[in-house]
């Protein structure tokens, strides 16, 4: 099976440690027997120090480091700086429009059997439930919304086929994007709203680490 390690967003709090987590998702990949390739997309903004260094990795597959729309326009799409909830939306703009850019490169080269869609200030570990995580037809990730109704799908992570992952992060054009955002009370909410519209069905499954690295706004 042929896997794309897609890692998207910021460096947080450094390249080193960014490198080390995707590199910990690459060997578990191996370990499982499948066929690894490392994808990092990011914004050409503060990590745009990091970017020779990034592209002179022997390991890194992919590189694409992109300029983000303006504040002014982020705003002027959603009709807001802040969500109700206190959220940022030019942080949620920023993750989704990456997300959707780096994603559609994944899926055009009609490569790769699934994706993993990561984060580099994120160290996870699938271990002993690596397999469970593998499911065509369904978007997988950490935690997902309970039958009772009360809850969120997570954002941070998710496992699906290249198709399906570009389609639970397809939000259309940038002014379909700020109307999602506007309409949202969290951050998390723009992702049900596309995975309900592409018709793809969450699920989740365990790992034996998943920690947010503390640093990361440091």
């Amino acid at each position: 099976m042929r896997v794309a390690i897609f890692m998207r967003g910021p460096f947080r709090p450094n390249l080193d440690s960014s490198l080390r987590r995707a590199r910990a998702l690459v060997d578990e990949v191996r370990a499982n027997g499948d066929q690894p390739a490392l994808f990092f997309a990011t914004w050409l903004l503060e990590d745009r120090a990091y970017a020779t260094a990034l592209m002179h990795q022997p390991d890194v597959d992919h590189a694409l480091l992109i300029e983000p729309p303006s504040d002014q326009i982020i705003y002027a799409l959603c009709g807001m700086e802040r969500l109700p909830g206190g959220n940022p939306t030019r942080n949620m703009f920023y993750q989704y429009y990456l997300s959707k850019v780096g994603l559609q490169v994944v899926d055009s080269l009609g490569l790769f059997d699934f994706v993993i869609h990561s984060r580099p200030d994120m160290d996870i570990r699938l271990g002993a439930y690596y397999h469970h995580w593998f499911e065509a037809g369904h978007y997988t990730t950490i935690h997902d919304i309970p039958p009772d109704g009360n809850g969120i799908i997570n954002d941070q992570f998710g496992v699906a086929t290249p198709q399906d992952m570009l389609a639970a992060w397809n939000y259309g054009t940038l002014e379909e994007l700020g109307t999602l955002i506007g309409c949202s009370n969290i951050a998390e909410d723009p992702l049900r709203m596309m995975l309900e519209k592409a018709g793809l069905k969450s699920r989740s499954a365990p790992t034996e680490q998943w920690v947010l690295d503390p640093r990361r706004y440091g």
